[in-house]
Parts: structure tokens; sequence; C-alpha cells
């Protein structure tokens, strides 16, 4: 559907949102090509086949496809297409309790950013928070993708974290059971809840294995970002970046 903003033509597209060098942002709404300078970032989230064309044709760039964001090839998840960087990062899905991964594509060229989601990660509505709050003071493309990896990394920290006081809380409940409450519990009871620790146990290690493969992938990422697109990160985001590396 075509629409007017202020006598510029747009392309209404669900799920897609433009976000420009001076903060603003327009949901749904793509300016019609030739790209504008001032746009910096085009977040996709749940997009269609359609909307993922109309973004293509807006901004003269090659968007890869969900199925091959899925890939498992680190030269499928790290590569250059044309002009463009374009990376596949899996990130824990937090509807299943990190226990499942959905890719996040990044799509990287000197004007422009595009990201590709399936899943509405809040680490991304954190970034868009503090953006909005002028954090990066740097609005380039190469920052914003920077930012975008130090809030993802924040957020796997935190589920490490989270991980960690649980598995002291189940070493706390396994160890001192029996001591608690003043006297010793049935055989009976206690058979049941180390069945349920057991239970709790096995999903925290599918957690910790998903939160594994996905730090493993992101520090294969940021070097090759730190590397390929070295022409393209300022001062600011470049020590940025190295400290997301070290993180």
């Amino acid at each position: 559907a075509q629409q007017r903003n202020g006598g510029v033509p747009v392309v209404a597209v669900h799920m897609l949102t433009p976000y420009f060098s001076d903060d603003r942002s327009q949901p749904n709404l793509l300016p019609a090509a030739p790209k504008p300078q001032d746009l910096v970032w085009v977040d996709l989230l749940k997009a269609s086949d359609a909307e993922v064309q109309t973004a293509e044709q807006a901004l003269k760039v090659s968007l890869p496809s969900l199925a091959s964001l899925r890939e498992i090839e680190h030269s499928s998840r790290m590569r250059w297409e044309g002009d463009a960087m374009v990376l596949s990062l899996p990130l824990p899905i937090a509807a299943t309790g990190g226990k499942e991964l959905s890719p996040v594509g990044f799509v990287l060229r000197d004007d422009v950013l595009v990201t590709i989601r399936v899943d509405a990660d809040k680490a991304f509505d954190q970034f868009v928070e503090g953006l909005r709050k002028g954090v990066p003071a740097d609005r380039s493309p190469s920052s914003i993708m920077v930012g975008l990896f130090e809030v993802i990394v924040d957020a796997l920290a935190d589920r490490l974290e989270q991980s960690g006081a649980s598995l002291d809380r189940f070493a706390d409940d396994i160890f001192h059971a029996e001591t608690r409450g003043g006297g010793r519990r049935s055989s009976k009871m206690n058979n049941n809840a180390l069945r349920e620790l057991l239970r709790q146990i096995g999903g925290l290690g599918q957690v910790l294995g998903k939160l594994q493969a996905s730090l493993l992938t992101a520090g294969r990422i940021v070097p090759f970002v730190e590397t390929g697109a070295k022409q393209w990160l300022k001062e600011g985001a470049g020590n940025r970046l190295a400290t997301v590396k070290a993180d």
C-alpha cells in the first residue's frame, strides 16, 4: 500500500522498523528508493517473504533467507555478499526458557544495517530504549551493530548468572535436604525430591548447552567483524567491540 509522509512516498510494511540517525523511527513504514542518507538501521521482525523483498528493493541489498540463517556451518554464519557482511547469530528463545535457539541475521553495509529476526528478544528492546536516550552517541550502522552485540552479550551473561544461581540452589537442596527442618525425611520423599531435582537439572543442562552454542558463535563472529569491518568502525566503536570480544 502506498502512503505519503510529508510528501515522501513510503511503503507500508508489517513488522519492519526503520531507524534514522536523528532518533526517528517509522514502524512499518519503509521509505521508497533511493535510500535516505539518514536511514541507518532497518529491523525486520517476523517479516514475510514479500516484506523482505520490499526491503531488498528499497535498500538495494540482498538479504538472507531464514533457511540460510539456520545453517550451522561457520562459513554460512559469517560471509561476504558483495559489499555487505552477512552474519547469523543463534540466540536463546525466552518463550522456551532458553531451551531452543532462534537465528538473528545481521547484514552490514557501510551505509545501513539490516537485522532479521523471527523471535522478539528483550535485548533488542533494551537497545532501542537506549538508542532513544542517545546511547550510543555514534549512530553509524557499524556502531549500532556493536551496540546490539553489547546488549546481547549482557543478556547472555545474565542468563549464565541465573543458571549459576540455580545450580547453587540445587546443590543446597541435595546436600542439606536431610538436615533441614530438624530431622530426616522418608526415603519416599527424598526420592520424589531427587527425581524433581534431576528433571530441573536436565532442563538446566539444555539451557547451558544453548548458551554455549550461542557464545561460541558470538566468539567467532566478533573477531570476524573486528577484522572485516575495520574500515567502517570509528575509534569508539572499535574499542567497544574489543570489550565485547573480551567479555
